[in-house]
């Protein structure tokens, strides 16, 4: 990044074809220690150890908290954030679909979250119960339960508060889903409240007639922690033990593996052998028991385990839990034998090696500054080099519960350190949320209706130039602070690579007398030893290389994507309140992809039906190099060629990025209001010459434009009235509510949603609710007399009764009739317009 490289010139730079192997070993003949090679024998490496996650899942009914919790712990309870989303993903013993069942309590400055949970009742169960599918279902974004259940929930809430032990506590009944309220618990009556809380739900729920939903399903108590980052430290001492520790291998039961005695001795030699498993089955026990001696021996004296073991068992009851999930990370530091640091990515073909028979398909690959071969990893299995140990554990701990699986492995990642370096936790990476296309290509007129898009259009732009922190903007402008921040770790010299196996242990299947924490702790210490001990199992995915190198590169990447969106800028400063044309829009959504994708390596921010006809997406996988082809989006002379650009195969519109991402940061109104301003934008330049061309112009303004504002505008008003409750008016069950919604959900996926047939649909279906939701006041006019009274407001500027404030198509009708002809003339036959 010289003085002199410009924003020009990094916008010149991505239209020109490159290709840039970092991790090339071609200079190695000069120096051995240069360019890029796999991990050498010769390397020095050691392991730090984290625990990054910890899940504890209640079981039905119970409360899990200690009521004799000797530690002052307090929890910060509120409901303000009652519908956040669920995201203990990694975690085992969810059996269910997550929609709808989920209610937020607390939240601590330690990331330590807290939910109940609604669970299926074991007669109601219906749902396919297969862990990889619940995987996915456990990542809903809608988790939240409907907001009527949730205020039904909050009333019984704050109802426990009123036991002579917690009244004082300042919970009240005027606390509400989405109220600002907070109190900090101590952790006692926090215990205190989950007793009383269980102890009350049965007659509670039998109450709720009107809602089966609290009958057929019964709560528990969620806890989890992302990102804790909790160190487990190891003295030298105690990892020279762990070193020592024999490998665990499995200990089935004796002669498991012989074929049965048949013949006339059968009965004879079944004696010999009653004998012999006897004894072996007796020094198998024996056998085991000392290795677990031996490891809660090493268990006692880690410190940083056994404290977490004393502090897990003086917070809960571990009868009630029914699954405790966590995240043992092994972080790997190499250097040479001239201790100069070496940064890891992961190999992708090596990767690929540990999946025999999945090959690619087994995890998910995450390239790193876009070289298709270098980056980070992610599987809902561990790789093989963990498998004999893995099995070991599981199968000798399922052995020592009658069979039972108690142990299970499975999400598996391994990524380096770099990554928490700019993304410590999921809101700290600006580089990947697209702030550039939500600002710039949003016009001025579409946020200014609407308080709340104004706002995040404001906040966006004021993000892109390090609003955030005005003496010092490259600590939060986008890509600068990447920039700055992977900079610091080049010169601290540590980038570790992280490889994290999730841990689960199902208590339900363990005997009560056999249910302590330590069952909990023990596979972590045979974990460890394994990379400590078998170096060469794993270091074979390793792809090493200089710092400088990588992740140097990473700086070289942000400091152009910082240039290229900065002369964005300039252009966007310089066209005032009309905002970037569409070639300019859409070089901005590419270039704040191509720059998300620097640091995720995700797909997702790969758009391949866009980015494949640009030829990025071949240049990327074969060069590393995110070239842009100026043919189809020239962003020097801020042009494109909409001929070829890629169209809809359901629409036959062309696919904008900017508009996709409108939709995403803003909703579908003001994408939609976009994408149909710019394609009658397209009509027009063509020229409106006759009344049929007009016809079809506003035939487009009302489907594209009129329709999706209105439909909002009138599904959100029903929706408030549907879920508005106020003193003296009508009362309507849940089932009522659920009807309802789903009544306004079905008219907004309609494709003619003011078609009389779908508008009666609707009316149907808000029967139930029609004392809440009835609108009074009906105006009957023809169609004729209808469009002309409208043409005839829009000309006046009062298009206020047929719009709502945040409308845009109304300024857009007044520009051509102004502009282009006489509207009013051309609508006197009623047929020139049709809204459908």
């Amino acid at each position: 990044s010289k003085p002199t490289f410009d924003s020009d010139q990094a916008i010149r730079m991505l239209h020109k074809r490159c290709s840039i192997d970092f991790g090339s070993n071609a200079s190695r003949v000069e120096d051995p220690d240069h360019g890029g090679r796999a991990v050498e024998s010769s390397d020095k490496m050691y392991t730090e150890f984290f625990l990054d996650f910890l899940s504890i899942i209640g079981r039905p009914g119970e409360a899990i908290s200690n009521l004799d919790c000797p530690l002052s712990v307090s929890i910060p309870m509120s409901f303000s954030n009652w519908a956040e989303p669920y995201a203990a993903k990694h975690a085992s013993g969810i059996d269910f679909k997550l929609t709808g069942r989920t209610f937020r309590l607390a939240k601590t400055d330690k990331s330590e979250t807290w939910f109940i949970v609604m669970h299926p009742k074991p007669d109601f169960t219906s749902e396919d119960p297969k862990p990889h599918r619940k995987l996915k279902q456990g990542l809903a974004s809608d988790s939240g339960m409907l907001k009527e259940r949730a205020t039904s929930l909050a009333a019984y809430i704050t109802a426990v508060f009123n036991d002579p032990e917690l009244i004082g506590y300042g919970v009240e009944r005027c606390w509400r889903p989405g109220s600002r309220y907070s109190k900090t618990l101590p952790y006692k009556a926090w215990a205190v409240f989950q007793d009383r809380f269980m102890q009350g739900w049965s007659t509670w729920s039998q109450r709720q007639s009107g809602d089966s939903y609290w009958t057929t399903n019964e709560p528990a108590f969620h806890y989890y922690c992302y990102g804790q980052n909790e160190n487990i430290f190891l003295s030298p001492t105690l990892t020279q033990k762990l070193q020592g520790l024999e490998e665990e291998t499995y200990e089935g039961p004796p002669g498991a593996d012989e074929d049965s005695s048949s013949g006339d001795d059968s009965e004879a030699s079944s004696s010999r052998t009653s004998r012999d498993s006897a004894g072996e089955e007796s020094h198998r026990h024996r056998r085991r028991a000392a290795n677990l001696a031996d490891q809660d021996r090493l268990i006692s004296q880690a410190d940083s385990i056994q404290k977490l073991e004393d502090t897990l068992s003086s917070h809960y009851n571990i009868d009630r839990i029914g699954t405790v999930s966590y995240a043992l990370a092994a972080c790997v530091h190499s250097s040479t034998k001239d201790d100069e640091p070496r940064c890891l990515l992961g190999n992708r073909n090596q990767i690929a090696s540990q999946y025999v028979g999945l090959g690619s398909r087994g995890f998910t690959f995450y390239s790193q500054a876009f070289h298709p071969v270098y980056g980070n990893f992610t599987s809902n299995s561990p790789p093989d080099f963990l498998a004999n140990l893995l099995a070991a554990l599981g199968g000798n701990m399922a052995s020592d519960f009658e069979g039972d699986e108690v142990l299970s492995f499975g999400y598996f990642q391994g990524y380096s350190n770099i990554k928490r370096a700019v993304r410590h936790n999921t809101a700290a990476l600006s580089a990947t949320k697209g702030l550039a296309t939500a600002g710039m290509t949003c016009p001025k007129a579409n946020a200014t209706g609407h308080a709340v898009i104004r706002r995040r259009r404001e906040k966006a732009l004021s993000a892109m130039i390090g609003g955030q922190t005005p003496d010092n903007p490259t600590d939060s402008k986008p890509f600068a602070r990447e920039n700055q921040q992977i900079q610091n770790y080049i010169m601290i010299r540590e980038a570790p690579y992280r490889l994290e196996q999730v841990v689960s242990i199902d208590m339900r299947r363990v005997a009560q007398n056999c249910r302590t924490f330590r069952v909990v702790m023990r596979p972590m210490i045979q974990i460890m030893r394994f990379f400590l001990c078998e170096r060469a199992a794993f270091t074979s995915i390793f792809w090493s290389m200089p710092m400088d190198i990588f992740p140097g590169i990473m700086c070289a990447y942000s400091r152009l994507f910082e240039l290229a969106l900065d002369g964005m800028r300039k252009r966007f400063d310089s066209t005032g309140q009309v905002g970037l044309n569409l070639a300019n829009s859409e070089a901005v959504a590419v270039l704040d992809r191509l720059g998300g994708y620097v640091f995720t390596g995700s797909d997702r921010h790969l758009p391949e039906r866009v980015l494949r006809p640009l030829g990025t997406v071949e240049s990327i996988r074969c060069n590393a190099w995110p070239f842009i082809d100026p043919k189809k989006l020239n962003m020097v002379r801020g042009t494109i060629d909409m001929q070829t650009w890629p169209t809809s195969s359901e629409t036959g519109r062309p696919m904008l990025l900017h508009v996709d991402e409108l939709r995403y940061h803003y909703g579908a109104v003001v994408a939609d209001s976009r994408e149909s301003e710019l394609w009658l934008a397209q009509l027009g330049d063509d020229g409106i010459r006759n009344s049929s061309q007009m016809s079809a112009f506003v035939a487009e303004l009302v489907k594209g434009r009129w329709v999706p504002e209105t439909r909002h505008f009138l599904a959100q008003q029903v929706r408030k009235r549907l879920n508005r409750s106020t003193p003296g008016g009508a009362h309507l069950s849940s089932d009522d509510i659920l009807a309802g919604a789903k009544a306004i959900a079905a008219w907004e996926e309609e494709s003619y949603p003011f078609r009389t047939e779908a508008l009666e649909r609707l009316k149907k279906g808000l029967e139930p609710s029609a004392a809440r939701v009835r609108i009074d006041g009906t105006v009957l006019r023809t169609r004729h007399d209808h469009a002309h009274h409208l043409i005839q407001s829009v000309r006046a500027g009062k298009a206020g009764v047929h719009a709502c404030q945040a409308s845009t198509w109304p300024k857009t009708l007044q520009k051509i009739m102004v502009e282009w002809c006489d509207v009013q003339a051309r609508y006197q036959d009623p047929r020139a317009v049709d809204c459908e």
